[in-house]
């Protein structure tokens, strides 16, 4: 899915979608199903995306130009690259998305010219590839100020290298830990999912994702909320083909 331009010089005529309950890609033996990213939104499209699945693309969703993205409750994983990115001067919101298994970087900010937060999100065993082709082999890489990019209650643990790190060039050279852990909420802690072989994202009782959300952030059940996909307000039905 690919959201584009508007006519030059008119801003309000960018592309404006609500994706939800899709799935983008296809398991083995397809390969990767796809090249590109699975959802890219550039120049200035603006998007939500609620409760979606995108597995085995080359990337998974990113936002680029000036862009403005809101990410709630979708699966991201398995992609040969990045999970996803916000990039250039965009502006994305990624909140209780489930981040598992891509190729380089889990979750980004790209570079310091965007904006927007990053909360509840797991980002579990990234960095599978051999190597960097399309970012660092991290959970997480963040190169903005957390003081102006809320980052906070996001859970990280697996990830190939780092599981938060900022700077650094792709197969140039390495990125610097970041202060993460016990810091604003932030954890890297095993999340105990519930089956993730089968794509099984729920949490199992004693997972430390439980209740860790923020506390101005409720799930369905108005409890506080947990980290990751099955938590929050806009958690779906079906997630990954999973009530």
């Amino acid at each position: 899915i690919a959201l584009y331009r508007g006519v030059p010089g008119e801003p309000t005529t960018g592309p404006v979608a609500t994706v939800e309950g899709c799935v983008i890609g296809c398991d083995p033996p397809c390969g990767t199903g796809g090249r590109g990213a699975g959802i890219g939104v550039t120049w200035n499209a603006k998007l939500v995306a609620i409760g979606n699945v995108i597995h085995h693309y080359w990337k998974g969703i990113g936002t680029f130009g000036d862009s403005e993205a809101e990410l709630y409750n979708n699966v991201v994983r398995d992609q040969l690259g990045w999970g996803v990115i916000a990039s250039g001067n965009s502006q994305m919101v990624a909140m209780n998305n489930l981040i598992a298994r891509n190729g380089t970087t889990g979750l980004s900010a790209w570079n310091p010219g965007v904006s927007g937060m990053f909360i509840n999100n797991i980002l579990w065993k990234n960095g599978t590839s051999i190597d960097e082709w399309v970012g660092i082999k991290t959970g997480i890489w963040f190169n903005v100020s957390p003081t102006t990019f809320p980052l906070s209650n996001n859970l990280s643990w697996g990830n190939d290298n780092f599981d938060a790190c900022t700077g650094g060039m792709p197969n140039e050279s390495p990125c610097t830990p970041l202060a993460f852990d016990g810091v604003d909420g932030n954890l890297v802690l095993d999340p105990l999912l519930a089956d993730p072989a089968s794509n099984d994202w729920h949490l199992l009782p004693g997972s430390p994702a439980i209740d860790a959300g923020p506390d101005w952030i409720d799930d369905q059940d108005l409890s506080r909320s947990d980290i990751g996909v099955y938590g929050g307000p806009y958690a779906p039905a079906l997630i990954d083909g999973l009530p």
